[in-house]
Parts: structure tokens; sequence; C-alpha cells
């Protein structure tokens, strides 16, 4: 009697992995135009917007999870919803330009896919320019 219930346990939690696998979307894959940005010279104080574009290339829909961010004088925008196979979209990068001189960030994009994380540098110059 215990070696049946023991079994029965060990079926259960076998299934219930299986299942669990086939759950996850290992089908969805992005692809950036651009994985590495130098936006050179910024001026001071400007507007520092820059944008990502990607590809859906996958099988299954691409869902952006979250980013991770190598500084706090960088930001980020991605879509929150699902992109659908062969579509396109962005993440938006914004940097602090208020402090001047070189920089370069990291930027990890977690989504659905078996490659997550996607790994994006942006890099510039920050420098003061005085006005005509």
């Amino acid at each position: 009697m215990y070696k049946t219930v023991i079994i029965i346990i060990i079926a259960i939690l076998i299934s219930f992995t299986l299942c669990t696998v086939e759950k996850t979307n290992y089908n969805a894959h992005i692809l950036f135009e651009n994985r590495n940005l130098n936006v050179g010279e910024i001026p001071y104080k400007s507007d520092g917007e820059y944008l990502f574009k990607f590809y859906n290339v996958g099988k299954e829909k691409l869902k952006i999870e979250s980013v991770s961010l190598s500084c706090s004088c960088i930001s980020a925008e991605w879509p929150k919803y699902e992109i659908n196979q062969k579509d396109t979209s962005i993440i938006t990068v914004t940097t602090n330009t208020g402090r001047l001189g070189r920089f370069k960030e990291s930027i990890a994009v977690h989504y659905n896919g078996i490659e997550s994380p996607e790994r994006l540098t942006i890099s510039g110059n920050i420098v003061y320019k005085k006005s005509d």
C-alpha cells in the first residue's frame, strides 16, 4: 500500500512538471535592428530620447517581461502587451543629459524566450555647447 501511494505521488508530480514545461513559451524570439547604439555628442540638458526597434521573429507571441538598467541615469519604456509574430515595436531609452561627459550603459531585456535576456548598450558624450 505504501509503495502504491508513493508511485501515485511521483506520477502526479511528473505529470504536473510536464504540463508546466509545455505552457512555457520558448518559441518567442526578439531581434533588434541595432543592439549597440552610439548616439555621439549630445548637448547638455537636451532631449536624450532614443529608440531600439525590434521584431518578433519567433513562432509565438513575444512578451517583454521587464527591462533592467545598469544606471539610474537612463530610463526605459517598452510595450506591456504581447507582440504578434512578425510584428515590430520599440523600446524607448531616455538618458539624463544633466551630467557632462562620456557614458556607456547597458540594458537587459527580459522576455518570454529561451535566449532571454537580450543585452543592449547605449553610449555617447554629453557636452556643453555655447550658443551662437
